[in-house]
């Protein structure tokens, strides 16, 4: 399944919207749970069977899932993934410390507790939460 989560483009300037201010690590991430769950309330694939994939920032919710939902998810593919996001993020940092405008549009994309507050930034980056992927019996 591919899921339009909200930020998605093509349904307008309001659902992009809807998708900022932090939405990237918290309601994006429940929309592609609430699919995975339906496919699986559907029988569209069984439980502890699911696998989600993704590049990019399809990356970064691949890992998301494994890390903040090891209960579903079996397998994860992510591609060239964000692996800390906002303040937990050093390398970028310092890669767009000059650009006001980068960092503004991250500000948008995180929100500002992420963006600004490292403890905030590292709960919702994978990088640090490793410690939540299990392994599951066969």
């Amino acid at each position: 399944l591919q899921v339009n989560y909200r930020g998605s483009t093509g349904f307008g300037a309001r659902f992009i919207r809807i998708g900022m201010d932090g939405a990237f690590c918290t309601t994006l991430q429940q929309d592609i749970t609430d699919v995975a769950n339906y496919a699986i309330s559907e029988g569209l694939c069984a439980k502890g069977r699911l696998a989600i994939i993704g590049g990019s920032f399809g990356g970064y919710s691949a890992l998301h899932g494994l890390t903040f939902r090891p209960d579903l998810y079996k397998c994860c593919v992510a591609i060239c993934p964000i692996t800390a996001v906002g303040a937990a993020d050093e390398l970028s940092k310092k890669s767009f410390s000059g650009s006001p405008l980068v960092k503004k549009y991250w500000e948008n994309v995180y929100g500002k507790d992420v963006s600004k507050q490292k403890k905030s930034a590292m709960d919702a980056s994978p990088l640090y939460n490793t410690s939540n992927i299990h392994t599951m019996g066969r």
